[in-house]
């Protein structure tokens, strides 16, 4: 990955314009609006989100981006991305959580009267929430975050093998082994 910005779409919008123009015929849709979702999927200021109303594309990829960013997945996620970027190990908590809420608002507002389980999605929210919240566990924040980036991210290991085969028995650390039980939950294995 060339860029790993939040405005990484810009170079995601320029290979999918190459890709295009290899063969062009494969899009049934507006090709300007989709290039114009792929490159701001990632630019989450949602006072601008309002730009975009009409584009129903960019709304649908940008909550697919979100969605993403919940649960004990989108922690890891966005540790992992953070940790790149450089941010401040001790900032990073904070960040997400900021981060993550309006991603959720935004998700709840643009999806209203749209029929599916929202419940799921609440509940994916609240994992955040719980991992990194000040108050839920003894253990600080950061140390999910020094977890993650000492047992996966720097020795470069797969994170769903690695927790998958975790002996989450062997784990002192209650928030880490709360991450650890709610990433099994959403993947089906706890």
């Amino acid at each position: 990955m060339k860029d790993r910005g939040e405005n990484h779409g810009k170079i995601s919008r320029r290979l999918c314009e190459d890709f295009l123009s290899q063969d062009g015929s494969l899009i049934k849709f507006p090709v300007d609006d989709m290039l114009e979702a792929i490159e701001y999927h990632d630019v989450k200021n949602y006072s601008d989100a309002s730009k975009n109303k009409s584009n129903n594309i960019y709304h649908l990829l940008t909550i697919a981006d979100d969605l993403d960013a919940l649960g004990a997945l989108g922690v890891y996620r966005y540790i992992e991305i953070y940790l790149v970027r450089g941010i401040e190990i001790h900032e990073i908590p904070i960040q997400i959580l900021n981060n993550v809420r309006q991603r959720y608002d935004y998700f709840i507002e643009y999806t209203h009267g749209y029929n599916f389980d929202r419940k799921k999605y609440e509940i994916r929210y609240n994992t955040i929430q719980s991992l990194l919240d000040d108050h839920n566990f003894s253990e600080k924040p950061v140390t999910i975050v020094r977890w993650i980036r000492d047992e996966i991210v720097f020795p470069k290991k797969d994170p769903f093998q690695f927790v998958m085969n975790y002996p989450s028995n062997e784990l002192q650390n209650k928030r880490i082994k709360s991450f650890v039980k709610e990433f099994l939950i959403e993947y089906g294995n706890g």
